[in-house]
This record gives structure tokens, sequence and C-alpha cells, in this order.
């Protein structure tokens, strides 16, 4: 027998905004999404790792999502925004493991969960060339109780505005994954929200043509009771505590309207505390060089190289593994063939870059894709 996974998704968004004054605007979004998938597994043989038996499932996830907010220019220096959002999520499924062909066990479970919330944000802007950003926001879930979370990011800018220092704070939280509360193989219904709470100290620097610009950020994340899975016990667990450190690297240079070439480079130390464990798929070393050129008004093109070093995975048959390090190269054409027809041409994995980005499934070899898009209303371009 052959594995085999068959999905469908479904997605209709809605977003209004409405003037209220020739300062406040009244923003309105509504979003629908559908996710049905029927996934029949033989099974896998116990490797370095035990084996799964064959199973089968039938899932469904949905969610709502609504959202309005105000946002509003209290002063020229102060600019304010705060809202109401509400999102509904439900996840269905139907199966069964099969043991031996004397045991097959049904599966299923329904779980759903809803989350309430308000937050306000608010920036402030001197002529000193201090700048200022806090917001606030507080979700009240029947799955987690009310998380409070909340952000605060302070600058000053010199030398004309050529060099901005930034320090920022915040925290954050997400619930686990419906999926990963009660899949009958790996799921965990004890799974706690994971907590997250980071700073960050960087410098924006800008050549006096503003052709060249760089962004050199370092950041600190705490994390507490992160979501992660465990291939010795074969589920989903909370890391009690992981330590993320790491420096970005930023770069745009622009020589021309019609040309601009943008870099990013990202290191990261991760430490899994009080364990010996390492996080699955977190390469330390992460980059990319992309070329945006508009050859005229309506047609532009896009080359991206982007590279991701060594990582740690696993899998049954192997075990733990490092997967080695990879590049790929990328090509886009856009062409506004009239004021709401886009016609796309893109070249996904050009040179036909042989990886795997994760151990045991090979990459998409070179892919070339045709895609057009219509835009209707006042959202079109």
């Amino acid at each position: 027998d052959k594995a085999s996974r068959e999905s469908a998704d479904n997605a209709l968004s809605v977003a209004v905004t409405s003037r209220l004054s020739p300062t406040t605007d009244l923003h309105f979004a509504a979003t629908a999404y559908d996710h049905r998938e029927q996934v029949t597994s033989p099974g896998v043989a116990p490797g370095i790792g035990p084996g799964i038996p064959a199973n089968r499932s039938d899932n469904d996830f949905s969610r709502v999502a609504l959202n309005v907010f105000v946002r509003s220019e209290l002063t020229s220096r102060i600019d304010a925004a705060f809202g109401l959002g509400y999102q509904d999520e439900t996840g269905d499924s139907t199966g069964q493991i099969a043991f031996s062909p004397d045991f097959v066990l049904p599966t299923g479970y329904s779980l759903s969960r809803d989350d309430m919330s308000a937050y306000a944000e608010l920036a402030f802007g001197a002529d000193s060339g201090f700048d200022l950003v806090a917001g606030v926001r507080t979700d009240e879930t029947n799955a987690a109780g009310r998380q409070t979370t909340g952000k605060l990011t302070v600058g000053h800018s010199f030398a004309s505005d050529r060099i901005r220092v930034r320090l920022g704070w915040g925290n954050a939280f997400k619930l686990p994954s419906l999926f990963a509360l009660a899949d009958p193989l790996v799921g965990n219904p004890d799974l706690r929200p994971e907590l997250v709470t980071s700073w960050e100290l960087g410098v924006d620097l800008q050549a006096p043509d503003n052709t060249l610009r760089w962004q050199i950020t370092a950041f600190w994340q705490r994390f507490e009771d992160l979501i992660d899975f465990d291939f010795d016990t074969f589920t989903t667990l909370n890391r009690s505590r992981v330590n993320t450190d790491g420096i970005e690297l930023g770069g745009e240079y622009q020589p021309t309207e019609r040309l601009s070439l943008v870099t990013h480079l990202t290191y990261t130390d991760i430490d899994v505390l009080d364990s010996a464990a390492t996080l699955r798929q977190r390469p330390e070393l992460r980059g990319g060089i992309g070329l945006y050129w508009t050859i005229a008004a309506a047609l532009t093109a896009h080359v991206g190289w982007q590279y991701i070093g060594e990582r740690f995975d696993s899998s049954i048959p192997t075990g733990e593994l490092a997967l080695p390090s990879y590049s790929r190269l990328d090509f886009a054409l856009n062409w506004e063939i009239a004021d709401s027809i886009r016609l796309n041409f893109a070249i996904d994995n050009a040179t036909d870059a042989n990886y795997e980005e994760a151990i045991g499934f090979p990459a998409i070899g070179r892919r070339t894709r045709i895609s057009v898009q219509k835009t209707f209303g006042e959202g079109r371009r």
C-alpha cells in the first residue's frame, strides 16, 4: 500500500475601511478558512525509532476571525489605534489505527475554542528625533484563560536621520494547535500555551544619497513551555525553558529608481535548558540576496538566491541526523496587463538544486508556474 493525502482549502476575506473624520479611520476585516483532508498511511516499519501502525483519518479544520479597529492621528506627533477581535477555531477528525489485522482502533476528536481580544497601540515622534511605540493586548480564551501581552520600542534618530538606534521589548503567547492537542498518534492534551519574552537592540544606517541602507539587530528571546515534537517519546510536548539569541543583518542598495539589491543574513544560537534535546529544523545560519528590476512601468522582475544552513532532524528509519546546508535560485516576472489584471511567471529552484527540507522528503526540482490575477474594486493597483 502507498501513503496518500488529499486536501481542499477554501478561504474568504472581506476588508472595509470607512473615513470617520479627516484624521480617523474605521477598519473592519472578516476572514473564513476551511481545510479538509483525507490521509491514508500504510504505517512505518521500525527502524532506529519505533514504528507507526497503519492508519487513516478524515480531518476538517475551520477558522472564523473578525477584527474591528479605529486608527486616529491625535496630533501631528501622536497616532493611536485600538480595537476588538474575535476568533473561533473548530477541528473534527475521524479515523482508525490498525495495530494488527485483528485489532483496529477507531479514533476521532472534536475540539473547538474561541478567543476574544482587545488591544491598543500608541506611536509618538518628537522633533528631537526621539520616537516611541507602545502596545498592549488582552486575550480571553476558553482554552488558556486571560493572557495579557505588550510591546515597547524606543528609538532615537540623529545625523540628519541617517542613523537610528532602537531598543525593543515584547512578550507574546501561542496556543498549541488542535492537531498537537488531539492527534491520536502524536497529540498531547496536556500541552500548555507557549510564552516568550524578547528584547532587541538595533541600528539603522542610511547613506547621505539614500542609495544604501543597512540594519543590524541583536535579539534575545526567552521561551517558557515551547511547543516541540520529541522523537524519543514520539509525542508533542512543552520544553520548559529555551533561550534563543542571535543577530540579523539586512541591507538594500538602490542605485536607480528601477533597480535594487536586497540582502539579509541571520545567525541564531538556540539553547534548550534542563534538557539535552536539540530543536529540529532550526538552522544556525540562513540568508539570501534578491535583485529587483523594474523593466517598465508595468513589468517587474525578481531574482532571488537563498541559503539555509545545516540543521538537525529525525525520522524513524534514520534516527537523528544533521541535514546538510543548501541553496536555491528563484526567478519571477510580473506583468500588469491592465489596471486590474496581472500576469505572473515564475521559475522555482531554477538551478534544479538537489536537497531535502526534511529527512526523506526531497525538494521539488525545477518548477515553472504561470498565474493570472484579477482584482476587483478599489483595491486594485
